[in-house]
Formats: structure tokens, C-alpha cells, sequence
């Protein structure tokens, strides 16, 4: 063992070299110094040899190895020189000097790579904030640069995932080298992240975050922003340009002349109300396959990036559920495109790929989320979806409720002009499309809490005036938010001059006309997909493929029309016996009266709606009070508030479901469809589409559908005025009638004052309110 003498010595010249060493280290100067000593052998840590010395003693202090005379020093950001009482870094790795019994500290390896956090990150989704760090170092005289949680951090073992997979920690030392990583790091800058798109107030202002920072009222704001790989191009270019913008938005409109008004208005407007925010409808686009759908979606896409074209779209129906309701909570204020929705396989795979699409449009519509619960049971806040979905495919996903919540645009194969998608194509791949919307953000920015708000009014207006439009409340709703979001446009066309006011009045004709028509394609659509809807068909569609039948009320052959209700003549000869076909489930008293058997009309239904994709998503007690609440059921029992009655059939008194033939088969007397207030007010949308020489005829319609008819003038009436743009003809009161609108492109009818219009108190009202609402939105 060396005397205290000899030790001192050591220390002294230490203390004199110590400086020199690091010196040449951080300069990049090789070290050659004899007095240079090796680190440990790994094999019997904390003990080495000097050189020309025959015992060994504890290393004191981390000196240079001779052996890496020849090795080059570490990054600029260097840790060979951070050094503690305990840990040290060096080209070799972090050390620690363990103190051992007999008060001496010895030289433990405990990495083989260099790493100090130099950042940490607060990382905002806009519902939860969690903390990341970033990590710089060294492996094999390589510098890193990782970004990982904090929690992952802690358990160390991240550097065989984002270092390199031989990047080792010693053994029994991952605390060690964690306590070393945070010994070793000086004071760390902070950083406020945000992982999502969409507004945000930073610093007193509104700034729309894209995944190139963000957008402010004056242009680019520096703002850190990390998205999900599928997201990664949604970036917008800088808006300070004011002819750049000009030429970008002019650009985009070319998009309204690829297709027709019903294709491509709903597709605009969906584009520019998508970043006002707190949308719970969506889109969906439908036709065969060769269409051009994911062309026309992927044009409203690349508002957000250029990059995102046809085949590039952020995602589809292939990915997992949870991973596209995570994108659709991420991609606030935002379009989001969900491509390719085409069931096939087995029964069980189109059942599953309906599911899987409900489930995400199903959260769009009613802006809720999955809930989750921590590891120790808390719950976490829920993440719906933020922006406003618009999806492709084949086939549009099943069941009425979900249906009200879409948009449906159907595509038809040479609806779209191939010479003007491709110029349009360029013009986004160019940017402009992308520039068009970073002015019309820039232009919100300032204004966008008066936008919202003075859009919640609007709606809530139309939600009042317009409750009879369609199947579904929400029909009011989708077309108030889509016709909402193409005003907000106009106004900011003219805002940046890219249009004049007879192109702005010319624009907002044609999407009237657009939107009426797609009003009667969305009553039509919702009709089909009744629950109630599909019962009947399928019970008639049994009729025709044999699998049930109606007897008579003593149960032979019906009376008349006997192959209609499932029976077919013996052998085919018309001169043999009529032989029932099927499951008998009900009975036929007359040509106007049918008493069905509940569970066996039923069982039937749902036996062949599995067959052919149509299930009823409805319990038999559920479905026979909507039957009721559709006015589907000629007669109930009253007297016993039930849905079925009781007769007495084949000798046995029975509950059965009491129905008209025309119910069954409206197709047979299309002329009078009083049993189905759908078909009625298919009906009306039809008639509102007519001349001004096919005036609507008040007695063929119900008072619901009368009501219906003003309704529809007052939301033509409603949209022209609330926003402040070309009003149609106010309502005018004459001769105690009123002339009036039929549809909200402006069509003309005949004054009748048997409809049941508003008094002209009422209509003075209405004017007064649309007026000053519309005075309030031009004040914006």
C-alpha cells in the first residue's frame, strides 16, 4: 500500500494536471501524458494496475486512459468534464466512485453511453397535461438527441429502444445510472408542447395550431406543436401575403365546378366549418368505387397540407378503433378524412366493420367520448373527437340514428369533370389550397369567440323554426352548421376581395339550391333506414321469397291478392290449389285490414335482415310502440294502453298488431300516404323541387306536413338573414294570404290560406329578429 507521503504527492500533482487534461479534452487535443491511468477492467471493477508497479490499490480519483491515447472527444455539448462527488461522465461512460468500508471511493461502471436531460416539456393535449424530458448524449462517440415521458424515463429502458440496442446499463445499476442521468444535468429549460391542432389562447391571443407551429390575427406564430405520425402533415404556410391569399382562395373554389351543386357545396362548406370549432356532424361521401370520392376528399384534406393527397389521406377504416378516435381527438378544429369504408368478408367481419364505424361517428355526433380509468380506479377525462370527420366508402353505415348524425353525399359514376379535378389536384399539390385556409384562420383569429358564438344563435334559431324538416331533429342542425360555415367563407372571400358582392349573391343562390336538394336526399335516406321502415319491407320481402305467409281469418287462402301475402299456386299450375308458403304470421280480415302475429312477424324479420345485413337494433316491445309513434298501426287497445288488440282468429282469440294494407305495401296506393308521415314528407321535399306551375296541393297533405311547408319558407327566410347575406323575399301579407317559398333556393308557389302560415304580427317579428341578428354578424 502506497504511504500517506506518496498519496498526498499524487493528489498535488493531480490537482496540477486535472485543468491541463480537461483543457486539451474539451479542445479536442489528444492526451498522451504517462500519468494517464486506464479505467477498470469490468471484469474486477474499482481495481487496475499502474504501469510498472507490482500491487494494486483502490483508484481515488477518474483519470484519462493511455489506451485512448487515440480516441477523439465527445460532442460539443460534452460530459466528460460534468462531474460530481459521485458520478462522472466520461468517454467510457458514467462512472460512480462507491464508497467502501475503509472510507475510500471506488471507480464502478455503470453505462456504457453518456446522457444528461437538458429540456423538459410540458405536453398539452387541451384535456390533460403530462411531462416529458429530453435527453442528449453520447454511444460509441455518437451524439443522441431523444425525447421520451417522464415515467418511461424512470424505468430505464429507453436506451436499448431509442439509443441503440447494445447501449447496456450494468447490471443491478439501473437506479444508479437514473440518479447519475440526474446528477449530471444542470438547470432544465422549460417548454410548454401542445399536441393537438386547432385554437389555443397564448400569451391573450387565439392562435390555430397546425403541426408547423401556428397561426395568429398577424400571420406564423412560434409555438411547439407535435402530432401523431398520421398527422404530421397538417402544416399550413405563412398567411402574411395578402395576394397570396387572394390567389389561394380563388384556387379554391374552383372545387365548386368538378361536380354538381349537391356533390361539391356540401363538401366546400364543410371545410370552412370545420375550424370554428364544437361540430358534432359529419360527412360522408358514397358511391361505386371508381367515383372519384377519395378524390373529391382528399381535395378538402389538403386545406390542412399539401402532402395529403388520394394516398395520403391521415386515415381509414382499416386501423383500429381506438386509434382513430384518438387521431379524431387530436385533429381539433380540423377536417379529418376516414377513407375506404368497404365490408367484406364474413357476416361477422360487416357486422364488425359496421360497429367499428358507428362507434366513431356515433362519438362525433354526440361529441363524447370512451371513458378510461387510471391505474388506482380515478377517471381520466374523456377524449371525444374535436374536429369534423369526413368519411368514404362503398356502403354508408346502418341504422337511422346513426344516419341523422351524417351527411350523405352520393356519388355517381361521370359526376365528376376528370379535366377540372385534375387542375384542381395541382393547385392543392401547389400549396394554395393549404394557403386559402391559413388566411381564412388568420382572418378568424381575432374574431373567432364572436363567430362561435354568433353561430350557436344561428343554430339554435334554425333548431326553433325548422323542427319538422326531415326525419330527425338533427337534420335542422347539420344544415344550419354546413350553410353556417360557407357564410363565414363568403365573408371572408369578400373580406380579402377575392370575390365581389354579385359573386357573393350568385354563390350563396346556387348553395340555396344545393341545400334544398340535399334536404330531400337526406329525408329520403332517413326514411329507408326507419327501423319501422325496414320491419315492413322485410316482412313484405318475405312474403315474395316464400319464407311466410297470411291466412285468412279461418286460415285458408287470403280472400284476394293470395300471391302477394305468400301463397303460390301447386306445382306452378294455375289451375291446381294455393299452397302457403313459409311460417304462417298473421292473417288478412279484408282488402284494408291485416292483424300480424307480434314474435312471429318478428322472428321473421330479424331471420331475414341478418341474411341480408338489414338487423332491426330494436327489442319486439320497442318496435311495436315506435310502430305506433310512426302512426303505423291502424289501431291500438285504448282500453287495456297497449300497442296490440284482440280478435278472434282460427277459433282462439289472439294479440296481434293491427296494420293497413297501403302500411304494408305503400307503393300500391301512392296517391293518399297518410299511414306514413315519412313518405309524406318525402313527398313535400319532392314538390318543393317542382315549377312554379306545380303548385303544392294542402289537401293530400297532413297538418304535420303543413306545418312543415312554413317551416321551410321561414329557414329560407332565417339563413338569408341571419348572417347578413342575400335575403330572399321577406314574407309578404296579402289579402289574408301569403305569398311564399317552398324551398330554400327561392321556387315560388300559389298563396293558399288553408296552409297554416304565421299571422302577419308573427312575420313582422321574425323580420325584425333575422335583421338584427344579421346586423350583429356584419358588426364581427
Amino acid at each position: 500500500m502506497p504511504s500517506d507521503s506518496q498519496l498526498v504527492a499524487e493528489r498535488r500533482s493531480r490537482k496540477i494536471l486535472e485543468p491541463l487534461f480537461l483543457l486539451r479534452l474539451k479542445r479536442g487535443i489528444q492526451t498522451t501524458s504517462r500519468l494517464s491511468l486506464c479505467l477498470p477492467d469490468l471484469g474486477q471493477p474499482g481495481r487496475h494496475r499502474d504501469r510498472g508497479r507490482a500491487e494494486s490499490r483502490p483508484i481515488i480519483h477518474p483519470p484519462m486512459s493511455k489506451s485512448d491515447s487515440t480516441s477523439t472527444p465527445l460532442a460539443k455539448k460534452d460530459a466528460t468534464y460534468r462531474a460530481g462527488r459521485d458520478y462522472q461522465a466520461t468517454d467510457k461512460g458514467m462512472i460512480w466512485w462507491k464508497p467502501n468500508g475503509s472510507g475510500e471511493r471506488v471507480l464502478t461502471q455503470l453505462t456504457d453511453f453518456n446522457a444528461w436531460m437538458v429540456a423538459r416539456f410540458l405536453m398539452d393535449d387541451g384535456q390533460e397535461t403530462t411531462s416529458a424530458v429530453r435527453i442528449e448524449g453520447v454511444y460509441e462517440k455518437k451524439p443522441f438527441s431523444i425525447l421520451i415521458p417522464v415515467k418511461e424515463f424512470a424505468l430505464m429502458n429507453w436506451p436499448i429502444e431509442h439509443v441503440d440496442p447494445r447501449a447496456t446499463v450494468c447490471v443491478n445499476y439501473r437506479e444508479r445510472a437514473r440518479e447519475a442521468i440526474q446528477r449530471l444535468s444542470r438547470k432544465l429549460e422549460l417548454h410548454h408542447m401542445y399536441r393537438h391542432t386547432g385554437w389555443r389562447e397564448i400569451d391573450g391571443e387565439q392562435v390555430y395550431l397546425h403541426a408547423g407551429g401556428g397561426i395568429g390575427k398577424n400571420g406564423a406564430v412560434k409555438v411547439e406543436v407535435q402530432l401523431s405520425y398520421a398527422l404530421r402533415n397538417y402544416i399550413l404556410p405563412d398567411p402574411r401575403r395578402r395576394r397570396d391569399v387572394v390567389q389561394a382562395v380563388r384556387a379554391s373554389m374552383k372545387m365548386l365546378d368538378i361536380a354538381p351543386d349537391r356533390i361539391t357545396f356540401p363538401v366546400f362548406a364543410t371545410i370552412w366549418r370545420a375550424p370554428i370549432g364544437n361540430v358534432s356532424l359529419s360527412d360522408w361521401l358514397s358511391g361505386l368505387t371508381g367515383a372519384q370520392k377519395s378524390q373529391e376528399a382528399a381535395l378538402a384534406q389538403q386545406h390542412w397540407g399539401a402532402k395529403m393527397d388520394a394516398d395520403h389521406l391521415p386515415t381509414n377504416f382499416a386501423t383500429t378503433p381506438n386509434a382513430n378516435e384518438a387521431l379524431a381527438f387530436e385533429a381539433k378544429d380540423a377536417l379529418m378524412v376516414v377513407d375506404d369504408f368497404v365490408p367484406m368478408g364474413s357476416a361477422a367481419d360487416i357486422q364488425r366493420m359496421h360497429r367499428d364505424a358507428d362507434r366513431l361517428f356515433r362519438a362525433q355526433g354526440n361529441q363524447a367520448g370512451k371513458g378510461r380509468m387510471n391505474a388506482d380506479t380515478s377517471l381520466r377525462p374523456s377524449k371525444p373527437p374535436r374536429g369534423l370527420l369526413l368519411g368514404t366508402g362503398e356502403d354508408v353505415p346502418g341504422g337511422q340514428s346513426l344516419r341523422a348524425r351524417l351527411v350523405v353525399v352520393e356519388f355517381s359514376p361521370g359526376d365528376i369533370d376528370l379535366d377540372k379535378l385534375t387542375n384542381c389536384q395541382q393547385d392543392a399539390a401547389e400549396g394554395k389550397y393549404a394557403m386559402a385556409m391559413a388566411g381564412y384562420v388568420k382572418w378568424l383569429a381575432p374574431r373567432i369567440n364572436k363567430v362561435e358564438k354568433a353561430l350557436q344563435q344561428a343554430i339554435s334559431a334554425y333548431r326553433k323554426i325548422s323542427r319538422t324538416i326531415g326525419n330527425h331533429r338533427r337534420t335542422p342542425d347539420n344544415m344550419a352548421n354546413l350553410m353556417q360555415g360557407f357564410q363565414f367563407w363568403l365573408s371572408f372571400a369578400t373580406h380579402v376581395k377575392a370575390i365581389n358582392p354579385k359573386q357573393r349573391a350568385e354563390l350563396w343562390e346556387r348553395a340555396c339550391k344545393a341545400f334544398d336538394e340535399l334536404i330531400t336526399l337526406q329525408s329520403s335516406q332517413q326514411h329507408t333506414t326507419s327501423p319501422t321502415q325496414q320491419f315492413m319491407a322485410l316482412i313484405a320481402s318475405a312474403f315474395t321469397s316464400g319464407r311466410a305467409h297470411l291466412a285468412s281469418q279461418s286460415g285458408g287462402p287470403p280472400p284476394t291478392s293470395r300471391a302477394a301475402f305468400g301463397w303460390r299456386r301447386e306445382d306452378g299450375d294455375p289451375k291446381r290449389k294455393w299452397i302457403p308458403q313459409g311460417q304462417k304470421i298473421g292473417w288478412v280480415k279484408d282488402e284494408q285490414n291485416i292483424f300480424l302475429d307480434p314474435s312471429g312477424s318478428f322472428a321473421v324479420a330479424q331471420s331475414l335482415g341478418k341474411e341480408s345485413g338489414q338487423f332491426i337494433p330494436l327489442a319486439i316491445g320497442t318496435l311495436q310502440r315506435r310502430l305506433k309513434q310512426a302512426n303505423m298501426l291502424a289501431s291500438t287497445d285504448e282500453a287495456r294502453q297497449t300497442v296490440t288488440i284482440r280478435r278472434t282468429l282460427e277459433g282462439t282469440n289472439r294479440s296481434v298488431l293491427h296494420i293497413s294494407l297501403r302500411t304494408l305495401f305503400p307503393l300500391e296506393n301512392p296517391t293518399n300516404p297518410t299511414n306514413s308521415s315519412l313518405t309524406t314528407s318525402t313527398a313535400f321535399h319532392e314538390q318543393s323541387l317542382e315549377p312554379d306551375n306545380s303548385p303544392t296541393n294542402p289537401t293530400n297533405l297532413s297538418d304535420q306536413d303543413k306545418d312543415q311547408v312554413s317551416t321551410s319558407q321561414s329557414l329560407n327566410n332565417l339563413l338569408s338573414g341571419l348572417s347578413g347575406f342575400p335575403k330572399g323575399t321577406p314574407p309578404q301579407v296579402k289579402n289574408g294570404s301569403r305569398e311564399h317559398k317552398t324551398s330554400l333556393s327561392g321556387r315560388k308557389s300559389k298563396p293558399d290560406k288553408n296552409v297554416g302560415f304565421v299571422s302577419e304580427k308573427a312575420a313582422l317579428q321574425y323580420q325584425t329578429a333575422a335583421e338584427r341578428r344579421a346586423e350583429r354578424l356584419r358588426n364581427i
